[in-house]
């Protein structure tokens, strides 16, 4: 009897432990993660973070979405390698890191260039794939780019959709000085009422 209450006290002191584990990553990513602008030129802009499985609730994606200096729009989706407190941390990053950069480069094949240079230098233990738009809310162009994440995907008002590959490069924060490539998207795609990445989901209104 001993030795079983033994055995069953040491299970829960490790279920405690998960379980303290999992409430800290909740609390770090949820802290990380952006509150996204009321108001965006010519847009609306929703985001719903989705699990994609049972029990991965936790870990390294993320959005983001914001005003750049020179008034283009920004929005941004990926994630960091991982489902644990090091992965939302790595996250954060990553996100704070692609902020900084757009403030002075905000074109972005430059944004992951850099930021991958930069992930490169501090030797991070963790890779991430990205993918960002640039949309100019004066002509309506919408120039975007990849590092490795899932394809766009968008959807019309009759329920049809296609999925577009985004030019771009490598997963960032592995290869030492990888070249992004962007491109313009066509004119149909800026009249379109929405577009998605997984895990996050951008709505875009018509101007």
């Amino acid at each position: 009897m001993g030795t079983l209450a033994d055995l069953a006290g040491q299970a829960l002191k490790r279920v405690r432990l998960q379980e303290a584990r999992v409430e800290l990553a909740t609390a770090l990513q949820q802290t990380m993660l952006p509150t996204l602008p009321e108001h965006l030129p010519g847009l609306e802009v929703a985001a719903r973070y989705q699990p994609s499985r049972e029990g991965l609730d936790i870990g390294g994606d993320w959005y983001d979405a914001f005003v750049m200096p020179d008034g283009a729009i920004a929005l941004e989706t990926g994630d960091a390698q991982g489902h644990d407190v090091n992965a939302a941390a790595a996250m954060g990053q990553v996100r704070a890191s692609m902020r900084a950069i757009a403030a002075r480069d905000p074109d972005p094949a430059t944004v992951l260039t850099r930021t991958n240079e930069l992930l490169v230098t501090m030797g991070s233990a963790r890779f991430a794939s990205c993918a960002m738009l640039r949309i100019d809310p004066g002509d309506g162009r919408v120039t975007g780019a990849s590092a490795g994440h899932v394809p766009l995907l968008y959807a019309r008002d009759d329920g049809s959709h296609s999925i577009r590959e985004m030019p771009g490069g490598p997963v960032l924060g592995v290869l030492p000085e990888a070249d992004y490539l962007e491109e313009t998207l066509p004119s149909h795609w800026t009249r379109t009422p929405r577009w998605s990445w997984s895990p996050t989901a951008w709505s875009k209104g018509r101007p």
